[in-house]
C-alpha cells in the first residue's frame, strides 16, 4: 500500500504537473477508448 500512494505522491508531483496546469476541458477531444475492430475471444466477448 504504501508503494502506491508514493507513486501517487510521485504522479502528483511528476512532469506532466505543467501539462495539467495549463490543460482545460475545452483542450480535451472525444474518442473511442476501444476499437471496434478488436477481435472477439473464444469466450464470445
Amino acid at each position: 500500500m504504501a508503494d502506491v500512494v508514493a507513486q501517487l505522491h510521485k504522479a502528483a508531483n511528476g512532469p506532466l504537473q505543467e501539462l495539467r496546469a495549463r490543460s482545460r476541458p475545452e483542450d480535451c477531444m472525444p474518442g473511442p477508448t476501444f476499437s471496434n475492430d478488436v477481435p472477439r475471444t473464444s469466450l464470445g466477448v
